[in-house]
């Protein structure tokens, strides 16, 4: 077994860089609020409202398209394809 080792100075850094990154984070949100109320509320609704509804239609479209290719292929063809996957996956591995 491997010695056991003082984690302690580690864990105040990272702790650290996590109060850092959430003060930035905090204030990137407050710099977007205050440009928004400034006269671009309309802009903000856009962004935050067409980024959700674009990721959406691009997952249905890969949905769509999978569920294509998985009626075109046979089962025994996906099955045989799966082991042989499963194989390469166990002689890589070793």
């Amino acid at each position: 077994m491997a010695p056991k080792k003082d984690c302690g100075p580690e864990i105040l850094e990272l702790q650290k860089q996590m109060e850092e990154l959430k003060s930035q984070q905090a204030a990137q949100e407050e710099k977007v609020d205050h440009s928004a109320e400034e006269g671009e509320p309309a802009v903000k609704d856009k962004v935050a409202n067409g980024q959700p509804s674009e990721l959406r239609e691009k997952i249905e479209e890969f949905a769509e398209l999978l569920q294509k290719d998985l009626k075109q292929v046979p089962t025994t063809t996906a099955i045989a394809i799966f082991a042989l996957g499963v194989l390469t996956g166990r002689l890589i591995s070793k």
